[in-house]
């Protein structure tokens, strides 16, 4: 069974991809679609926080329904996403513990591909690296 993890059009974290290949190939995309007589829209966003903004549902609803995570490999990743609290300190004091809402855990092997995960798109070709995501909606 394959759940298509390796995402074609994604260029971070991959040998022999990066920010000058993905814009040579967002180019030529973009060029062959205008040719097409095609529309083209160019969306940049400044993703710096990216982490931070994952929703724990909706990722764990893609694990399920679109990667085929479930049962106990499921639990421990919701285990891992909604177990987690933050404090602040300064000079010896330190405030109270939240629970974190969203995000995914930063400093970790599974950080970045639980981020790539929350964004699988399926209606729309795109390409994507760590601080410009590009999109062709039909």
């Amino acid at each position: 069974m394959s759940h298509h993890l390796d995402e074609t059009f994604q260029s971070a974290y991959k040998n022999f991809h990066s920010t000058e290949t993905a814009l040579v190939r967002f180019q030529n995309d973009m060029l062959c679609a205008i040719d097409n007589n095609e529309s083209v829209i160019l969306l940049l966003l400044d993703l710096s926080a990216a982490f931070d903004t994952v929703d724990h549902s909706i990722l764990l609803s893609r694990l399920r329904d679109h990667f085929g995570v479930n049962g106990t490999a499921l639990a421990w990743f919701e285990s891992l996403l909604t177990s987690r609290k933050q404090f602040v300190q300064v000079n010896g004091c330190r405030s109270t513990q939240r629970s974190l809402e969203r995000g995914v855990p930063q400093g970790s092997v599974l950080g970045p591909l639980l981020y790539l995960l929350s964004l699988y798109i399926t209606h729309c070709r795109y390409h994507q690296v760590p601080q410009i995501t590009v999109s062709f909606i039909r």
